[in-house]
């Protein structure tokens, strides 16, 4: 006998919000990352120059 709280789809849907929260995650994270070293890049210009 299933669980009441088991519904077929329940599982699937809580895995895609938490691969879209993910996704979402890693794309800031690596935008987050461009950021800093393209910050890091003026820096050192500013600094040669």
């Amino acid at each position: 006998m299933p669980s009441p709280f088991y519904n077929g789809c329940q599982p699937d849907q809580r895995l895609t919000q938490a691969n879209r929260a993910m996704d979402h995650a890693k794309s800031a994270g690596r935008d987050r990352i461009n950021q800093i070293s393209q910050i890091s890049q003026i820096s050192q210009i500013s600094l040669i120059g």
